[in-house]
Formats: C-alpha cells, sequence, structure tokens
C-alpha cells in the first residue's frame, strides 16, 4: 500500500496537489488556535448535522443524533439489479423502536472544547433544531420538541454555558403538528421572535419578545399555510425588508385556496394580494416590488405569472397579472377537460366535509361511482386547482367511462384547524373513515348513484383507508383498489405513527383498531392491492403479511400486484400504465356488472 502510495505521487500532479493541500490546511488550523484542536469523536452510531458558525465566528453550534443501540432497521431486498444478485438495502426503524436522541453542542473554535445545551425539562428526551440568530448577532433561539410529541418550546440559548431559557411552549394533548414544523424568525428590533401555533384552534401567527410576552397576530376560522405546501423562497411567513409589513399565504376565504396576503407588523386586517379562484404560491422579487406566481385553477395548470406589488406603494388595489409561461401544448390544450364542482355535506357528527364532484358528461345507465382518497393522511385533495398528475389524468379518463368521482378531505386533512387535524388521535380509519362513509352516502343520495355500485380507491394512506373501509364495513363498497397501503402501523415509521398512535407497547389499543390486518376476516366484497417491492416507505412486507392472513382466513375474491423495481412513488412509465390498466379492468368488471 505504501507503494502505490509513492507511486501515485510520482504519476500525478493531481494526487501531489492534494497532498500539499492537506499540508496547508494542517498549518492553518494549528495557526488559528496556536496549537492543533483536540478532536471531539464520534461514538457508534452518531451523526453530526447542522454545523453553524456564531456571528461573532467564535463558537460552532451542532446537532447531534445518536441512535439507540435497540432500535433496529427494516431490511429489505432489491431483486432486480445490475449485478443479477439480490441486494439488500435498509431504512428507517420501526414505531416504538426508541428514535434518535438529538442535543445540540456549542464548540469553541479556540480550545475545541464542547457544552452543550441544558435545561431540566430535557431529561424527558427531546429533539433540538436551531439555532436562530437575531438580526444583530446578539441573542439565539432554539426550537426543542419532546419526543412524545406532545410539548414544544422555543427557547433563548446561552451559547457561552448552553443554558437555556423558556419563550414560548406549545402543548397539546394530541399531538404537536411537526408534519411540517413552526417555522422560527426574528423581529427587525432583534427583541422578539414570531412563529405559528394551533393554540386557539387554528394556525396563527405570534411573536414572542425576549422576557416571553406573547401576542397573537392573526385571527378567524382559517389557517396560515404551511412551509410544506409553498416551497423554498415562499413567504411562510415573512417580513418585509424594511420590517413594517408581513407576507403570508393562507385560506381565508376559501379553505380549498391559497392567497399572498399582508398586513402591519403589529398585526391587523390582512389584505389578498394574489386573485381569488385558485390555488397561488406567491414569490416577493428581492426589492420586494414584483410577485412572481405560481398559479393554477380547475380550469387550467400551473403557470408562472408576474404582477407589482401593491404593497409596495402607497396603497393595497389589486395588481394585474401577467402571465410569464406557456406550458401546455396543443394536444393537451384539445382536451375538453372536465372541471369539477366543490361541494360539502355532514358527517355523523355534523362536521362538514369539503369535496371535489366530477359528473361525466354521458353517464353510465348503471350509474355507477368512485371515491379517490387522498394519500399522505394531514394533507389536502380539494383545492382549486387542476391537478395533472397520472391518477387525476385517469380520473378524466374515467369520466368518459361514465362514473362519477368524488373526493373528499377527511377529518385528519390539513386546512381545517386543530380539532380537525386531531380527530384521528388514537384512532386512524376512525373519524376519517367517517368522513368516507358519509361520502358515499352524499353519493347515493344526492348524485343518484346506486349504493350497490360504488367503488373506492387510494394510495399511501389513501389505499390504508379503502383498507378498512372494505374489511370494517363490508357491503358499503362494491370494490375497492389498494395501492402501497399501509396494513399494519405497527410497521410504520416513528415519526409518523408515533405522533398519532403513541408507541405500540405502551398504547397497545390505538394500533389493533387503527390497523387493517386485524379486520380481514371480514372481507367480503372485491380487492385489488397492488404494491412496489422496493418501498422504503411503506414496506412491501406490509402487504405480504397481509396476503398471508388472507391466505390462512381462506379468502377469496382478491389479488396482490407486485412492481419489482418500483418505490413508494411509482416512477416508470411501464408502472403507471399496467397499474391504470388494472384499475380500470377491476372496476369495470365490478360495478358495471348487470
Amino acid at each position: 500500500q505504501k507503494f502505490l502510495e509513492k507511486q501515485q505521487a510520482e504519476l500525478f500532479g493531481v494526487v501531489r496537489e492534494q497532498e500539499a493541500e492537506k499540508e496547508r490546511r494542517k498549518k492553518d488550523e494549528a495557526a488559528a488556535s496556536g496549537r492543533p484542536l483536540d478532536p471531539y469523536y464520534l461514538a457508534e452510531g452518531e451523526t453530526v448535522s447542522h454545523l453553524d458558525l456564531t456571528p461573532d465566528g467564535r463558537l460552532v453550534t451542532f446537532l447531534l443524533a445518536e441512535k439507540s443501540r435497540q432500535a433496529a432497521d427494516v431490511m429489505y431486498q432489491r431483486l432486480v439489479t445490475q449485478s443479477g444478485f439480490t441486494e439488500p438495502a435498509s431504512t428507517r426503524a420501526k414505531v416504538g423502536d426508541p428514535p434518535p436522541s438529538v442535543k445540540m453542542g456549542i464548540l469553541n473554535i479556540a480550545d475545541g472544547k464542547v457544552k452543550w445545551a441544558e435545561s431540566e425539562k430535557y431529561k424527558r428526551g427531546v429533539i433540538f433544531a436551531g439555532p436562530w440568530w437575531s438580526p444583530d448577532g446578539k441573542h439565539a433561539v432554539v426550537k426543542v420538541l419532546s419526543t412524545d410529541f406532545k410539548d414544544l418550546w422555543l427557547e433563548a440559548l446561552d451559547c457561552e454555558t448552553g443554558r437555556t431559557r423558556t419563550l414560548f411552549q406549545d402543548h397539546d394533548d394530541a399531538w404537536i403538528p411537526i408534519f411540517p414544523s413552526p417555522p422560527v424568525g426574528w423581529l427587525a428590533d432583534s427583541h422578539a421572535i414570531y412563529t405559528t401555533s394551533e393554540r386557539d384552534g387554528y394556525r396563527h401567527l405570534y411573536t414572542v419578545d425576549l422576557e416571553g410576552n406573547i401576542r397573537q397576530l392573526t385571527h378567524g376560522r382559517f389557517d396560515l399555510a404551511a412551509a410544506a405546501e409553498l416551497g423554498e423562497g415562499a413567504p411562510q411567513p415573512e417580513l418585509s425588508r424594511d420590517g413594517r409589513r408581513w407576507y403570508f399565504h393562507a385560506n381565508i376565504e376559501d379553505s380549498a385556496e391559497r392567497n399572498l396576503y399582508t398586513m402591519p407588523v403589529e398585526g391587523g386586517t390582512p389584505v389578498r394580494l394574489t386573485p381569488r379562484g385558485g390555488w397561488n404560491r406567491a414569490f416577493l422579487s428581492p426589492d420586494e416590488k414584483k410577485i412572481a406566481l405560481l398559479r393554477t385553477t380547475p380550469n387550467s395548470v400551473q403557470e408562472v405569472y408576474l404582477a407589482d406589488n401593491p404593497a409596495a406603494g402607497d396603497d393595497a388595489k389589486a395588481a394585474g397579472l401577467r402571465r410569464i409561461s406557456h406550458s401546455t401544448t396543443p394536444e393537451f390544450e384539445a382536451v375538453d377537460w372536465a372541471a369539477p364542482e366543490f361541494v360539502e355535506f355532514p358527517d355523523s357528527e355534523g362536521t362538514m366535509i369539503a369535496a371535489r364532484l366530477y359528473r361525466p358528461r354521458r353517464p353510465h345507465p348503471l350509474h355507477p361511482a368512485l371515491l379517490h382518497i387522498h394519500g399522505s393522511g394531514y394533507a389536502q385533495i380539494v383545492r382549486r386547482k387542476l391537478d395533472t398528475d397520472y391518477l387525476h389524468t385517469y380520473i378524466q379518463y374515467l369520466l368518459t367511462r361514465g362514473y362519477t368521482i368524488l373526493e373528499i378531505d377527511y377529518r385528519g386533512s390539513a386546512g381545517y384547524g386543530r380539532d380537525f387535524r386531531t380527530a384521528i388521535y388514537r384512532h386512524m380509519g376512525g373519524e376519517d373513515l367517517a368522513s368516507v362513509l358519509a361520502a358515499a352516502g352524499y353519493l347515493a343520495r344526492e348524485q343518484g348513484i346506486d349504493p350497490r355500485r360504488i367503488g373506492i380507491f387510494g394510495r399511501s394512506y389513501g389505499g390504508f383507508m379503502t383498507l378498512m373501509a372494505m374489511f370494517t364495513r363490508p357491503g358499503v363498497f362494491a370494490a375497492g383498489a389498494a395501492m402501497a397501503p399501509v396494513t399494519d402501523w405497527a410497521h410504520y415509521n416513528h415519526g409518523y405513527t408515533g405522533t398519532i398512535l403513541n408507541m405500540p407497547q405502551q398504547d397497545e389499543e390505538s394500533f389493533r383498531r387503527s390497523s387493517p390486518i386485524y379486520f380481514a376476516q371480514n372481507l367480503r366484497d372485491p380487492l385489488l392491492v397492488l404494491h412496489g417491492m422496493v418501498d422504503n416507505n411503506v414496506l412491501y412486507q406490509d402487504s405480504v403479511r397481509l396476503s398471508q392472513r388472507l391466505l390462512e382466513l381462506k379468502k377469496t375474491g382478491w389479488q396482490l400486484v407486485s412492481y419489482p423495481v418500483e418505490s413508494h412513488v411509482w416512477a416508470e412509465e411501464s408502472t403507471k400504465l399496467d397499474c391504470l390498466r388494472r384499475l380500470g379492468e377491476f372496476f369495470d368488471n365490478t360495478l358495471k356488472k348487470q
């Protein structure tokens, strides 16, 4: 090995340059501190992230994650490989295994010594994020989440001592919304921070100063948009450059819309800056005089628009939009795309459920219908936008086949406040399934659908809901198709499942009543399950275990379709085509039979 190192240096100038650079770095490090820094050794299972230099350049803050030695990674096999051999792969642990602990360290550049952020409350197990530094560089705030997901603190951090002081605490008897996590930022005066909270029942904007004085700035039965809905660079919320105004997205007028609003920094009535009737993601120009808009409506795909920012002038009159992009082809534009109707109906408890209804131009004489259930759980599908993913394009095809299609935002979906979000606490497949059952009743009662010819389908959480409907309410749906479904929540990940169902070893009841596999004995109607074999999110093992359960129960009328190279989000055109073909044949054969 030494011979080869010598030979490489003799033959290649790039190797000699790399060696010289290493020597220069060693000398620079020694000169910076007067002596080589003492190394901080990571133990097995520890990883470091978010290394940030403090504004004065003397310290480095970092997050240290320590994986529990008791936690077991999930292993699965890739069967179609370049080598021709099966290849093992691993992904996250399962819920209930101890999650990684995350603590914050503060490294002194002068001597290499590390202090740790400390507080008595952290003994219960916490996860750190941050820090966020004030504009003047004098104050730091960290975000601390309890590992049972029921408490979140915003803490002032003293980097010299590692001590923290609570400025703001949120508690929820169900769970703090961490997908997405509340934002943190500073006001221009470096004396107060801002964040969002659901403490009054909806996601609103708050400020808290360094003395812990809290002020709520927005009010009403609406939610400020979460970061995950908007993308990088979109206000969520954001202060103007002069610190005098807020910009944020919200659904103030209509839960199915997202618009950009502005208001004074001290609060007040929000003024809408984007046009109604669509789904808007707005981005401010660096000088804040222009707004770039990604906008879609139920009749138009997402395009780029440009407008003046009325808040940058002396008035707040609506500014006209100028379209910048043209994304569709003549072939796309030649299609007469069907736009949905936006309807609502009460569930069994009287809670209004929002829905998108697609009516076929030529209904099939037997009046069949399909209920499409969205995935992700905490997400939203009833939006004033034209969705162009392959499943929604397929919905357009199903309309030509005479099906009525309904999509709903079941209990647990985003955009409707805290109580709507947490209705599924300790029972997924409870209140959310009640929304689905109410949707079936609405189709039969209000839309003239034959109640014996209603099908249900969805992927991921939508697949889970399909299974719960088929297993716990047999006969309501004549057929169901579940794509990449969760069949047993004890086998899903910790961060998502642990927030809603707690830990399986501590709350077995919530897992048993929320997991379809425990109700498989009730299956009596046709069921189609489709799953990617290298799914590292909802494991293929979920559908295999369900298959074994159905086999042992001697159930008939079900089938499992496996896609050898697909993960959770299917990528291959051949897979999508096969999936849609099978869905069409499946529902035609079950819902249109005389």
